[in-house]
């Protein structure tokens, strides 16, 4: 048999990390201490038993203050057609066929009732200085101004009554030649071809073409013509131009010191080089300045679906259109006519 040792029963002992449970040299704080303790001091300052976890929960640490970011500047936002007045539509309706007279070139078009001298006009001597400070060829009898190889076309008009001269940028199949676009296209194919090489430039390698180039020079040009010229003391100068015109107004207006006021219709976006070319204090007064207005279903106006470095720069109305039978190159290219039924013209 085995032979148990007489004595005392040894307690077991089980080592933790810090503290032995079950050792009868670890001292007890007494229950009437502790007490004394929390309702004196608070639980922060009551014994702690040796070689023990405390039970106090570490204070929290101080919260760190949330520091507001600025808020980034807007350059490009939207506004609804139902928003524009009736009266407004008839004036946008005249805008939109001064923005097409490089295509139709009748200044029929932009009479208001029977007073000539009170309707818009060609700015021929002034379209004829202006072409030969920024070195561009012209046709000073039609207000013509253009360079064949760049692709850049621009007229210049005026209105006595309003004291307004309006500089108008072509799109691409701008030129000499009126008609639809087809025969546009075919009888301006000297243009036709350097202006598909800006677009090119633009939307597939985002650089700055040369034509864009050239509308911001001849922008300052007519500028400094008009504050030089007694005749045109008072008048204001606001740009305009379709398609990839629209584009070159937009960044013209944009580029000089001051920015200018531009309507544009279907307007080619500009690329990010180009809007990086612009100042941010010119790009956070583009809301107010450049107004853009696209056919409802015309791709050409947004095209930073399929390219995204493009983009507008300014205020996006879209208007719908005459008919929902209309394809995309109706509604670019008869952008006018669309806009005269929204006015309930025609």
């Amino acid at each position: 048999m085995t032979k148990i040792s007489s004595g005392a029963i040894q307690p077991k002992i089980f080592q933790t990390d810090s503290l032995k449970v079950g050792d009868p040299s670890t001292k007890k704080t007494s229950l009437s201490k502790t007490l004394k303790a929390i309702f004196s001091k608070g639980s922060a300052h009551f014994p702690q038993p040796k070689n023990s976890y405390s039970l106090i929960r570490t204070p929290p640490q101080e919260t760190p203050k949330l520091s507001i970011m600025p808020t980034k500047p807007t350059y490009f936002q939207e506004r609804s057609a139902d928003d524009i007045t009736q009266k407004d539509r008839e004036t946008l309706a005249l805008d939109a066929n001064i923005a097409a007279y490089p295509y139709h070139q009748n200044i029929e078009k932009l009479t208001v009732g029977a007073n000539k001298k009170e309707s818009w006009d060609l700015a021929r001597n002034l379209a004829l200085d202006a072409g030969k400070g920024a070195d561009l060829s012209t046709k000073g009898s039609k207000g013509f101004i253009y360079d064949k190889k760049s692709g850049l076309t621009a007229y210049i008009l005026h209105n006595p009554k309003s004291k307004e001269v309006r500089l108008v940028f072509g799109g691409t199949s701008s030129g000499k030649h009126t008609g639809g676009i087809i025969r546009r296209s075919v009888l301006n194919g000297a243009f036709s071809l350097p202006q598909w090489l800006g677009n090119y430039k633009n939307a597939i390698s985002n650089k700055i073409p040369k034509s864009y180039v050239q509308a911001k020079k001849l922008t300052n040009i007519v500028k400094a013509k008009m504050e030089s010229d007694p005749n045109y003391q008072g008048y204001t100068l606001k740009l305009s131009g379709h398609s990839k015109g629209a584009g070159e107004a937009a960044y013209a207006a944009l580029s000089q010191d001051k920015p200018l006021q531009a309507l544009c219709f279907s307007s080619a976006q500009l690329g990010s080089k180009m809007r990086e070319d612009i100042s941010d204090t010119n790009k956070e007064k583009a809301p107010e300045c450049i107004s853009h207005y696209a056919i409802q279903g015309d791709i050409v106006p947004n095209m930073d679906v399929l390219r995204k470095h493009l983009g507008h720069l300014g205020t996006l109305t879209t208007i719908p259109a005459k008919s929902p039978l209309d394809g995309p190159l109706d509604r670019h290219d008869k952008f006018h006519q669309h806009i005269s039924s929204f006015a309930g013209l025609k």
